[in-house]
């Protein structure tokens, strides 16, 4: 039997389709050069907590690459890093 995640978060306000640093089983890390730029945190839809690692970690790519924030500093970043936001451990890591 496979492991059940949340898939409903009770530390935010209601929302049947958000993100949760806690509740969110797939966080994505986008690590930049330099002091003056900050990292940047994603997490996934908690309501996708069930799909495989795979699935949402692509679904997550495709909907972060477009944001303006990330656009901002693609010449600036160092490396990305998906986690386990659960046990806290890499899944994949892509440094340029």
């Amino acid at each position: 039997m496979s492991k059940q995640f949340k898939e409903h978060c009770n530390c935010s306000p209601k929302s049947s389709f958000g993100t949760c640093k806690v509740c969110s089983r797939i966080k994505i890390v986008i690590l930049t050069k330099g002091r003056t730029n900050k990292n940047l945190y994603y997490y996934n839809y908690y309501s996708k907590n069930n799909k495989d690692d795979n699935t949402i970690i692509t679904d997550m790519w495709k909907r972060i690459k477009e944001l303006p924030a990330v656009r901002n500093v693609a010449s600036l970043i160092f490396s990305i890093t998906v986690y386990d936001n659960y046990t806290d451990s890499s899944i994949k890591q892509v440094q340029f």
